[in-house]
């Protein structure tokens, strides 16, 4: 199975277990997990990190929500660590790994910071989206690419 390792803020590794982001994980074990793009560099852009007492159970939660939001902005990988055991731990280590590595997706304050996150969707002034871009011929219009 495919591992790849996060750092925290604090420094400190984490092993994430990487699977197919459709995928249901099939397990009811409490664990982390992230919503992540793997990039053609081999390097992961994070798009959600989280914890839960459930992972299998949180996955289905996601499936039509924030998983779905989240394959959207390309993510097409779960990462999930086994390593917090009690409810605190899991959040120091979701914490710790949200003050690092910037995600659209978590609401919490981060110190780390992203260049758009949920939080900041109401103060946005215009969508940032390649259908909705409103300079001409950036990424042509849909009514162009459908022939209408």
């Amino acid at each position: 199975m495919l591992k790849h390792y996060w750092r925290g803020r604090s420094g400190r590794l984490y092993e994430f277990l990487v699977l197919p982001v459709w995928l249901s994980p099939g397990v009811t074990l409490p664990a982390n997990y992230l919503y992540a793009q793997a990039l053609p560099s081999g390097l992961r852009d994070p798009k959600y990190w989280g914890e839960t007492d459930n992972l299998d159970r949180r996955w289905h939660d996601h499936a039509n929500g924030l998983g779905f939001v989240a394959q959207l902005l390309g993510a097409d990988e779960l990462h999930v660590c086994f390593e917090g055991r009690t409810g605190r731990e899991r959040l120091d280590i979701e914490t710790d790994l949200r003050n690092r590595h910037a995600t659209p997706l978590n609401m919490q304050p981060s110190k780390a910071a992203p260049e758009f996150t949920l939080a900041d969707y109401p103060r946005m002034t215009r969508p940032r989206s390649m259908f909705m871009d409103p300079r001409p011929g950036v990424f042509g219009s849909l009514a162009r690419l459908s022939g209408r």
